[in-house]
């Protein structure tokens, strides 16, 4: 297993930023070349509890195809997806247990936007070796925190853009 959380500053208030983060539909695609698809089921509706959430990306070069649900929602707060991942790597098929937590705090004149990313490998002498595999060889964790980083560095530019912009037009 790892674990990791990953944190950013943002220059707005905590609804401007929950207001853009849970517009994932907007902003997940653009924020990372890294994502490849995104498909939010049921469409059209508000995300909560049960919204399915499916993409495909890269983490660490290897493509990823993940299926899961929101499983945690505070309104303007925190909201939680978990779900299974199947990596493709060298022939070989991957499966994963993972999650993260997006979560909106005030903090003095600003709004502390985090994401608590976890991973849990199969049991087992296979899962062992995975998931040594995936922290040695690959460096999986670093490049996964990397990952985050730039989607929340992203929703800073375009939260902190938006709000300069309404300021500018009051």
């Amino acid at each position: 297993m790892f674990e990791f959380v990953e944190s950013i500053a943002i220059e707005a208030s905590p609804a401007a930023v929950w207001r853009f983060l849970v517009h994932v539909e907007t902003w997940w695609l653009p924020s990372n070349p890294e994502h490849i698809r995104l498909e939010i089921r049921p469409r059209g509706l508000p995300l909560g509890v049960g919204t399915q959430v499916l993409f495909e990306e890269r983490v660490a070069g290897v493509k990823g195809e993940a299926e899961g649900t929101i499983t945690a929602w505070a309104e303007e707060r925190a909201a939680t997806w978990e779900g299974t991942a199947t990596y493709r790597y060298l022939g070989l098929c991957i499966r994963v247990i993972e999650g993260v937590t997006w979560r909106v705090e005030p903090r003095a004149g600003a709004t502390q936007l985090s994401a608590r990313v976890w991973a849990r490998f199969p049991s087992g002498l296979w899962g062992r070796l995975t998931e040594w595999y995936a922290k040695a060889a690959l460096d999986v964790v670093r490049r996964d925190r990397r990952h985050a980083r730039r989607e929340l560095e992203y929703l800073k530019a375009v939260v902190e853009a938006d709000t300069s912009s309404l300021e500018g037009a009051v």
